[in-house]
């Protein structure tokens, strides 16, 4: 068991974030005593994390199935699991810790890839070029990227090194402890888990994400004071804009029915290329498409929202407001991998909507109450 006191600094959340200041602080000073509390377990090992072939992310095994409020109760997905699949900086480049792969690069030519290509010029949108999504003009068809190397995902835990900091996995944190002494300012003096352990430490850092780290601080005495006096918690920092201001994508999926599933073209299917290793080392994809949207029905409803100043300048120029994923070779849930479907992705990009994450109790074991206020104000 790690010790409960003497830590330099905490980390709350072993995500992307977490586990990339932890490694920064332990190469930049290797004698900090620096550690690391993560809610999920550590997965950077397991082939069927690392590989495409599992769907234990989005509702599986690894996410924490948060449900929106009504509206219909949309599943919002957030890891669960030390480290997380970043995003890289040099998306051109080979020569940092991260690395890009596409289907081109791998040698995954998808049967339905030029079909699709040719669907998205009729309808005026060409592609980009290069296929590079990430030259300065997204607007338009590119291929799909992914963090990978030889086919695995990067996870932030493995390409970031953690030697010499101390990881807790499974451990759920219920509440900053916090010093509250005469004439100071508070300040952050550790963590409490939820089952009453106390981690003491002269820096505390919170990387739970945008679902989390509201709840965390609602907690420990610190946010909007009618909502924490709801719940009996004492307002240790009066913070009314905590939990507010949320925004968030709004993503739908579409399965497609094939017309001749004998033909092999969708994940689940008994067609030889499927049980090819280079179908195995990526998100089985071939594009993404980024576009904008009418500017004269857009224009109407920043004006009728009532937010011209913050939301207007998207109508100043080309901005990619929808992204489009297709196609997914396989059938989302309900619809299972069996050859028989394929699927698309459609994201809003610039969302104006904004609302709350609040807190149901004062159980930490309890969801956040999140409301995305999807496609209103």
């Amino acid at each position: 068991m790690a010790s409960t006191t003497g830590w330099d600094h905490i980390i709350v959340g072993g995500g992307l974030a977490g586990t990339v200041l932890a490694s920064r602080l332990i190469e930049a000073s290797p004698k900090l005593r620096v550690l690391v509390l993560e809610a999920g377990p550590d997965v950077s090992h397991r082939k069927d994390i690392l590989y495409f072939q599992s769907f234990n992310f989005i509702g599986g095994e690894f996410d924490w199935n948060y449900k929106s409020v009504p509206q219909k109760a949309f599943p919002i997905s957030s890891g669960l699991k030390l480290g997380t699949k970043p995003q890289n900086s040099e998306a051109h480049g080979r020569a940092g810790k991260l690395h890009i792969e596409s289907p081109i690069s791998t040698g995954r030519d998808y049967p339905l890839a030029g079909p699709v290509k040719q669907s998205w010029a009729a309808l005026g949108v060409e592609a980009l070029r290069g296929l590079d999504m990430n030259a300065g003009q997204n607007l338009g068809l590119g291929e799909l990227n992914e963090n990978r190397h030889n086919g695995a995902r990067q996870i932030s835990s493995t390409v970031y090194p953690l030697a010499g900091v101390t990881v807790v996995t499974n451990v759920l944190v219920g509440s900053i402890l916090i010093d509250e002494a005469d004439n100071v300012t508070p300040r952050a003096t550790g963590v409490r888990l939820a089952n009453g352990d106390d981690y003491h430490g002269t820096e505390v850092s919170i990387s739970t994400g945008a679902y989390r780290t509201p709840q965390l601080l609602m907690l420990s005495g610190i946010g909007p004071r009618d909502v924490l006096d709801q719940h009996g918690i004492e307002t240790k920092v009066e913070a009314p804009e905590v939990g507010k201001n949320f925004n968030d994508h709004v993503l739908l999926w579409l399965n497609w029915r094939l017309r001749n599933p004998a033909n092999g073209d969708a994940l689940g299917s008994s067609h030889p290329r499927w049980g090819e290793a280079r179908f195995g080392t990526g998100m089985p994809a071939s594009y993404v498409v980024s576009t904008d949207v009418p500017k004269d029905g857009l224009r109407t409803a920043i004006d009728r929202d009532g937010n011209a100043d913050r939301d207007r300048y998207l109508l100043e120029k080309p901005h990619a407001l929808m992204r489009t994923s297709s196609w997914y070779y396989f059938g989302v849930p309900p619809q299972k991998p069996d050859g028989t479907h394929i699927s698309t992705a459609l994201m809003g990009m610039k969302p104006t909507s904004r609302d709350t994450i609040t807190i149901a109790s004062k159980d930490p074991a309890d969801l956040p109450v999140i409301d995305p206020n999807y496609l209103t104000l």
